[in-house]
């Protein structure tokens, strides 16, 4: 290739590359945009007996997603989310990974708009990242680190066999638990859970559950809705098919011509007529051959 033709490579090369750079730039203005918009997003997760951690809002459903060892074990009816507005509403366990640590909450009309979820296989060491969430019940609490590095099946989240997850020197203290680790774009790219220090407070190795085993869970969790509501419509249609088909029959009138005058419509059934019960007269109860036969 001649040398002007390399000359331009390179120069659209680093071009790019200092664009790149400049679009991930965590400056100012940035990081405060994106504090406003996790405000907003981020929620509180109160457990009765268990303490308080973190949570945000996903998806058309507005799902709320925590860390299973905020809710684990914890009674129907025990759990309150408090929302950025000063709501606080009870909470539903929809579905529950203890294997991955996630869990997914529900409750009536979430008063929060919910966050964009990336995909965590583009995540790089290196990168910049900010951590919300209410470390010892602060909520609101935004701090800023990078990315450390990746770790497979780390002794001490969920069933230790997590692939990918997210080191990070973000300060990260109990109670940031189930709240967003994300990148300068305000996109959630981990889960925060664990910290790893002598005194319980960060020392600066904090770990993220990777999110697209978020968007799995978040995944199952709409297919087995969808599941159940088409079982519930066949269900529906058959029953109301059966409803259709079996027809309303014909309530018993009083018999005009009954030799008794009792009139009571109790009849024997026999093969082309029926007899009063109370004084055996056959002759006006024959079958009616519209009444559907069994």
């Amino acid at each position: 290739m001649p040398r002007i033709g390399q000359s331009a490579l390179l120069v659209v090369l680093l071009l790019a590359a200092s664009l790149q750079a400049s679009a991930q730039e965590l400056t100012e203005a940035r990081r405060i945009a994106v504090a406003e918009r996790l405000s907003q997003s981020t929620v509180t997760v109160a457990s009765r007996g268990r303490g308080v951690g973190s949570g945000f809002v996903v998806g058309r459903e507005r799902f709320i997603v925590t860390n299973a060892h905020v809710v684990r074990g914890v009674r129907r009816g025990a759990i309150s989310v408090h929302f950025p507005d000063g709501q606080v509403l009870p909470a539903e366990v929809l579905a529950v990974d203890a294997r991955k640590d996630l869990a997914i909450l529900s409750v009536d009309e979430a008063p929060a708009p919910p966050i964009t979820v990336a995909n965590s296989d583009r995540v790089r060491v290196g990168q910049s990242v900010l951590a919300y969430g209410s470390p010892h019940g602060l909520s609101g609490t935004l701090t800023q680190g990078i990315v450390s590095a990746r770790r497979d099946n780390l002794r001490g989240v969920g069933n230790g066999r997590i692939r990918g997850l997210i080191q990070t020197d973000a300060p990260i203290n109990p109670g940031n638990s189930g709240g967003p680790l994300v990148d300068s774009r305000g996109r959630v790219i981990g889960v925060n859970t664990l910290i790893i220090s002598r005194t319980g407070g960060s020392e600066g190795i904090g770990f993220a559950v990777p999110s697209n085993l978020v968007r799995e869970l978040v995944g199952a969790l709409r297919e087995r809705r969808a599941r159940i509501a088409r079982r519930a419509s066949r269900g529906a249609r058959a029953i109301g098919m059966t409803r259709a088909s079996s027809g309303a029959r014909p309530k018993s009138r009083p018999n005009p011509r009954c030799r008794c005058r009792s009139g009571s419509g109790s009849k024997a059934r026999s093969s082309m007529a029926s007899a009063c019960v109370a004084c055996g007269s056959s002759a006006s109860f024959r079958e009616d051959p519209r009444r559907p036969r069994a």
